[in-house]
């Protein structure tokens, strides 16, 4: 393979953090980079060497820079970013004053060739670190947000004469969707049947979940609310006045998840579903 099919696998590899889709990254490949520059310089290969540090100065430096922007407005730690900088940084340094030198010595040569394959790792090494966090940010356990926001209404379930019945064990598993989004969805829908009106009654809520196969479903029930047929599919439309439920219902797509009404029933009361893809 040449230098410059290598840095083309490189800037396609490095294309996708520019989009958001930060799991999907083959760091392996990133690694092909470094061994083929190693390679290029023990064999001497001017050419192909030559091009790939343009090809590297051109497309793949900038890519990295575009992605370190972008990592800039996410929940990444600065220093981890940092650390991605300076090391791109220096490997463009290297590069740089490789392409300036047309008769390297040996020693030189060799210099180059324990060095730069050091920057490479310590890129792969930042993409890894950053790639992690972002994918644990992207992930929460629901039951935890679920028992906290239950708790700190309850308040005005009292003065409401609402009942809790949370039957979610907290080691339910995680499920693909950050905390802050989820914490959103939930809050939505919980806010929903809180907000509903039954004179001289006391109700109930209730919470339940279960998984089959890679999808993770929580129920949220009320045994005194029944809403028409008609609101059963606006509920969660745009167009409807609910616009905070309809919010719910876009956040949870762009997570591969929906929400819908299962039921609404006499003496059973109304249930919404949602459903989220396992972590």
């Amino acid at each position: 393979m040449s230098l410059c099919n290598a840095n083309e696998q490189l800037l396609g590899l490095l294309q996708p953090f520019s989009h958001g889709k930060w799991a999907h990254l083959n760091l392996n490949r990133i690694a092909l980079f470094g061994r083929n520059l190693k390679h290029a310089l023990s064999q001497a290969q001017r050419e192909r060497l030559q091009d790939s540090i343009d090809f590297y100065h051109e497309k793949t430096f900038a890519a990295i820079v575009a992605i370190i922007e972008n990592l800039k407005k996410t929940s990444v730690e600065p220093s981890m970013i940092e650390s991605l900088s300076v090391h791109a940084e220096k490997l463009s340094t290297f590069l740089k004053t490789l392409q300036s030198n047309e008769s390297p010595t040996s020693a030189e040569i060799s210099r180059f060739e324990r060095i730069i394959p050091l920057h490479v790792d310590e890129i792969l090494h930042a993409f890894r670190a950053i790639r992690q966090e972002l994918f644990v940010d992207l992930r929460c356990r629901p039951s935890e947000i679920i028992a906290k926001m239950a708790s700190e209404r309850q308040d005005l379930l009292e003065q409401k004469r609402i009942r809790v019945l949370n039957n979610i064990a907290l080691d339910q598993p995680s499920v693909v969707i950050s905390a802050a989004a989820f914490s959103k969805v939930f809050r939505a829908v919980f806010d929903f049947f809180i907000q509903q009106t039954v004179p001289n009654k006391s109700r109930l809520i209730s919470l339940n979940a279960r998984t089959y196969l890679d999808r993770w479903f929580l129920e949220i029930s009320d045994s005194e609310i029944l809403l028409p047929p008609e609101r059963w599919f606006t509920l969660f439309d745009v167009q409807a006045k609910d616009s905070q439920l309809a919010e719910t219902a876009d956040i949870l797509q762009k997570h591969e998840g929906d929400v819908s009404v299962k039921e609404s029933v006499p003496d059973k009361g109304t249930t919404i579903l949602i459903r989220l893809k396992l972590g």
